[in-house]
């Protein structure tokens, strides 16, 4: 799988912690080419890659603002001239349901986790198909594949995003552009501590609902990002792809005495 990446040209949003951050070490270590961005400092991540001898520029902002999508597409259009794989992992959630969330929360929620992939893809999409193809990920969520109480925002937002993945699949898969998502359960970033925190939980909680008894940690996800990247993908189109230790196989059933 290494040669596939050696060269390529790849977007990351979200990459200055947790999933974002290890999936672009994990491709800086294949040979990758970066354009990196997050709403923090991005200048860790890109020392990080290019320790590792890969090209990596970064460009920090608001993904909910739709200049700093152009901004990202335009930087690897001028250092690289293409794109050729593009990770959309930028999103947040806020807590509350359906009567107490807000609608300044949805909107601010939305904004990032759907609107700001749904630029990223759509400015992405014609530079792929006038180069032959590429590959579109999504990051989404156990949270948007069945009802999560108390997190409408987040659980709604990534429900969209699966779809959006899947109808573009069905209008692009014939310009050679494969678009898929990676639904994480539990892994081991600052947002499960921020879960931990919101909903008076902890980390045992969550590892008691894994029937592995363990939390997925970002490399987990990074892993599965790079498979369905890579041609070894190239028939799995429009996939949700779930790595949460087999959560979703029995959601909620009792561990084996």
């Amino acid at each position: 799988m290494a040669d596939d990446f050696d060269g390529k040209v790849v977007v990351v949003t979200g990459a200055t912690s947790g999933i974002g951050f290890a999936t672009a070490l994990a491709f800086a270590e294949k040979g990758a080419r970066l354009i990196l961005s997050g709403r923090a400092s991005l200048d860790p991540i890109v020392s990080r890659c290019r320790t590792l001898g890969a090209e990596a520029f970064g460009l920090s902002g608001d993904l909910a603002k739709a200049e700093l999508s152009r901004s990202i597409i335009e930087e690897a259009i001028s250092r690289f001239g293409t794109v050729d794989i593009l990770i959309n992992n930028a999103g947040f959630g806020t807590s509350g349901g359906v009567e107490t969330v807000t609608e300044e929360q949805l909107r601010a929620v939305w904004d990032v986790n759907f609107l700001g992939a749904f630029r990223m893809s759509r400015l992405a999409i014609p530079i792929m198909r006038e180069h032959g193809g590429g590959a579109i990920l999504f990051t989404t969520a156990l949270a948007g594949m069945y009802g999560m109480a108390n997190a409408l925002a987040y659980s709604t937002s990534k429900a969209a995003v699966i779809n959006l993945c899947k109808a573009m699949a069905m209008e692009v898969s014939r310009d050679g552009i494969n678009c898929n998502c990676v639904s994480p359960g539990p892994v081991d970033t600052p947002m499960l501590q921020e879960a931990i925190d919101a909903y008076g939980l902890s980390r045992e909680d969550f590892q008691a609902v894994s029937p592995t008894g363990r939390i997925a940690t970002a490399q987990d996800v990074a892993h599965a990002l790079l498979f369905l990247s890579s041609g070894a993908a190239r028939s799995i189109n429009g996939h949700v792809l779930v790595v949460d230790n087999g959560m979703y196989a029995g959601m909620f059933t009792p561990s084996p005495a």
